[in-house]
């Protein structure tokens, strides 16, 4: 299964300000986030689409690198996207079902147009 054009509609509608990403203490979404503790930033936002609304949790991992030459300093990223419906999850977009570049693309956009990050450029407004 593809998730490009859904990943595509989603930054689109983070970079047009339509979506509002807040930013998560990863460890509160425990439950949900397999190997929470290897995350290091959560985003959240309710999404409206064709009448179904959703929430979205994005997750941001990192791991050693045990396969590198460099292992005390080498991180591997991954980068989840997961699907609610209340506290339920109903589907988890990552690298094993969907292009990492697509994630990276929406982590980028996701990082330019959060909460936190709208916060601190306001100080400087």
């Amino acid at each position: 299964m593809d998730f490009s054009k859904a990943i595509n509609a989603i930054i689109e509608d983070t970079n047009n300000k339509i979506i509002v990403w807040d930013n998560e203490n990863p460890q509160s979404h425990q439950d949900k986030i397999f190997n929470y503790n290897f995350a290091y930033k959560a985003y959240s936002c309710n999404y409206i689409r064709k009448e179904n609304e959703m929430k979205l949790l994005f997750v941001e991992k990192k791991f050693p690198d045990q396969h590198s030459d460099y292992a005390d300093f080498a991180e591997t990223y991954f980068p989840e996207l997961i699907l609610l419906n209340g506290n339920t999850v109903i589907g988890i977009i990552d690298q094993n079902n969907s292009s990492k570049d697509d994630l990276i693309r929406l982590a980028g956009a996701i990082d330019s147009n959060n909460e936190g990050m709208n916060n601190f450029i306001k100080l400087f407004n």
